[in-house]
């Protein structure tokens, strides 16, 4: 059986190391047994695959275990760690590097782990998380909202027996409908885009109500094997907008070739 190498790495940084679970072991690693249990709503890859994959991962951590290496995860690991030795070895001075309040966005493309590390630098209650799960960009990351509050019940039960400061629990998240950045006519391009995902990929992202704009725009076009020279004529032209590729690594290719400079892959593009 073949894997895509972004699913088994997604599955190594979302799971196997940068998951709360793994926190909580001993080895800050995921135990196989504990991975080939997580749910098919956590984890959306067959038991056949989570084998693959953490024969995958035991390969990859004895190779970086020579090479004396780390990667991504061990970092955040590390900080963690050593902040969690400096609120016991000098409370005071952590006090006062601590921060009031943080206000994170795109939250969907952010690890449990480094979650877990805003968390510690301000406490519940002061964090403060926004963030769209069908806007991820960053590959590698398994994100799903309910996953936060689970970061939330860890910090909360200080004892470690269980018994949580439910004060101290993350509220459900707020949904907000309404945009302000983006007009309707983008809008009603993305819900489109968005419900043929979800016909054919229901469990890929957490289906919100379709977003609504405050005023009116026009909509974008959506090109499918245009022909270059034709697309080349439109834009110098008729169009003056920007070209949105699928692939953020052909951009600079398309660019040259179109002879225009509004062109931008997916990732460079998101928030224009």
């Amino acid at each position: 059986t073949i894997i895509d190498p972004l699913v088994a790495w997604t599955c190594i940084r979302s799971f196997l190391k940068g998951s709360i679970e793994a926190v909580l072991e001993p080895t800050r690693v995921l135990p196989r047994d504990k991975f080939m249990a997580l749910g098919k709503k956590r984890c959306r890859i067959s038991s056949d695959l989570r084998k693959i994959v953490y024969d995958i991962f035991e390969k990859c951590q004895r190779v970086t275990q020579e090479l004396k290496m780390w990667d991504d995860c061990d970092r955040m690991m590390t900080l963690l760690e050593r902040m969690d030795l400096g609120m016991t070895s000098d409370p005071d001075l952590f006090h006062d590097i601590r921060k009031s309040r943080i206000y994170v966005d795109e939250v969907q493309d952010y690890l449990q782990i480094e979650i877990l590390l805003f968390f510690k630098l301000c406490g519940p209650g002061a964090l403060f998380l926004a963030g769209d799960p069908a806007q991820s960009v960053v590959e590698g990351v398994e994100f799903r909202f309910e996953d936060i509050r689970s970061v939330g019940y860890h910090i909360a039960d200080r004892d470690g027996q269980g018994q949580h400061q439910r004060n101290l629990i993350p509220q459900k998240p707020m949904t907000v409908n309404v945009n302000f950045r983006s007009h309707s006519g983008i809008l009603k391009v993305a819900a489109s885009v968005l419900r043929c995902l979800f016909r054919v990929f229901p469990d890929s992202a957490r289906q919100l109500k379709e977003d609504r704009g405050v005023f009116a725009g026009p909509r974008p076009g959506v090109l499918y094997k245009l022909d270059p020279k034709l697309l080349s004529e439109l834009l110098s032209e008729k169009m003056n907008g920007a070209v949105v590729l699928t692939h953020d690594g052909v951009a600079s290719h398309w660019k040259e070739r179109l002879g225009y400079p509004l062109v931008y892959g997916i990732r460079e593009a998101k928030g224009l």
